[in-house]
């Protein structure tokens, strides 16, 4: 589920001509890779540290596609991202001048010092397997996959009862050809990742989508992307970081204020 497009906007409501906007997203990390052969893993794990410049690249692209488009307006593109994609689209308009609005929703800037309900024990497990993958890397023999999501004590990328109960939500219970394994060597370079330093140079306005409960984004982590950004807003709604996932109820409401954010933003270019 690595994903990244760009949705036109088309005019729908009265008043002055104007060429629409675009909305570039971009969601990641994925749950593993589709279809039969060998089982792979989340793409920017397995790829490493090239990844992150790939998936970035990826974001631009798409921003440049959007620009060519005889029916947009190249300086009303908006982003928006998803957990790790939250900081890419941070990453990428810092760098865009011209990007009229960023939305990171739940948003990754950098791993918390401590993950509630995670033991030292576990942690250590983890760390064990970030470093024997990344050594199989260098030796260029077939990557150790650890499971996305797992039980609390099993070692995965995220062990809880709810992450378990976010895939079932995202497959509908159902038997996918997706692999929910990942490489962990990527996520050494996600430790030195910190989006925050992007944040402080937007041009362009920044809203920052949290959730009060959240253990894998946590509020503390968020929080400072919408502090340092110079035109930064930070909303914070009840539930956990799978709540966005799970609840629709709670993904209706959150998306409205997004809406009425891009509306707001837009609306001044």
């Amino acid at each position: 589920m690595n994903r990244c497009a760009c949705t036109p906007s088309w005019p729908g409501q009265p008043g002055p001509p104007r060429r629409p906007s675009a909305t570039c997203y971009a969601a990641w990390p994925s749950l593993g890779s589709p279809g039969p052969g060998p089982p792979h893993g989340n793409s920017f794990p397995e790829r490493g540290p090239s990844a992150f410049s790939d998936s970035r690249s990826d974001i631009a692209a798409a921003v440049a596609f959007a620009r060519e488009h005889e029916r947009i307006d190249p300086g009303r593109v908006l982003l928006w991202g998803n957990s790790l994609g939250g900081a890419h689209v941070i990453t990428v308009a810092a760098s865009d001048p011209r990007i009229a609005a960023v939305v990171a929703q739940i948003p990754f800037n950098g791993f918390p010092k401590k993950v509630e309900g995670r033991s030292t024990g576990d942690t250590l497990k983890l760390l064990g397997a970030i470093l024997w993958d990344a050594l199989r890397g260098r030796l260029g023999v077939r990557p150790y996959y650890i499971p996305m999501v797992g039980h609390p004590g099993e070692l995965a990328v995220t062990a809880s009862p709810e992450a378990e109960q976010h895939i079932q939500a995202l497959t509908g219970g159902q038997n996918t050809l997706w692999r929910k394994t990942v490489a962990p060597r990527g996520l050494l370079r996600m430790m030195r990742y910190h989006p925050a330093e992007s944040a402080a140079r937007l041009s362009c306005p920044l809203l920052v989508c949290v959730a009060a409960e959240d253990r894998e984004t946590p509020l503390e982590n968020s929080r400072e992307l919408a502090d340092r950004a110079p035109h930064g807003e930070l909303v914070v709604h009840p539930g956990t970081h799978f709540t966005f996932y799970t609840n629709p109820e709670f993904r209706d409401r959150v998306v409205a204020d997004q809406i009425d954010f891009y509306r707001r933003t837009s609306a001044s270019v």
